[in-house]
């Protein structure tokens, strides 16, 4: 249940930066537009989006390896049981008992 819940809650936090992102990209279009007639101004704000754009890129890998890491460390205490993991001895019936006298 607790792990719907954080699921689902990744996924909004997800949608919301999204939403977020295009939000940002919209507004470097409109200040590009706007300076339309000044193309120096306009090299500026194009390369304030490319900064903007590689912050974004960097958060958003930062991102991904604090999830690898989360992953991994819940993922880990699993595999090691399985390691140490035996099938249990299974009891033999008395038939099979008298085949292996």
């Amino acid at each position: 249940m607790q792990q719907e819940e954080n699921i689902k809650k990744r996924d909004s936090e997800e949608q919301m930066r999204k939403e977020q992102g295009e939000k940002e990209r919209e507004k470097w279009k409109r200040k590009i537009k706007e300076a339309e007639n000044d193309k120096e101004t306009q090299d500026e704000i194009k390369q304030q989006q490319r900064e903007w754009e590689e912050d974004k890129k960097q958060q958003m890998r930062e991102r991904e390896e604090e999830e690898r890491e989360r992953k991994e460390k819940h993922e880990k205490p699993l595999r090691g049981n399985k390691k140490n993991w035996r099938p249990r001895e299974r009891k033999l019936k008395p038939r099979e008992m008298k085949k292996n006298r």
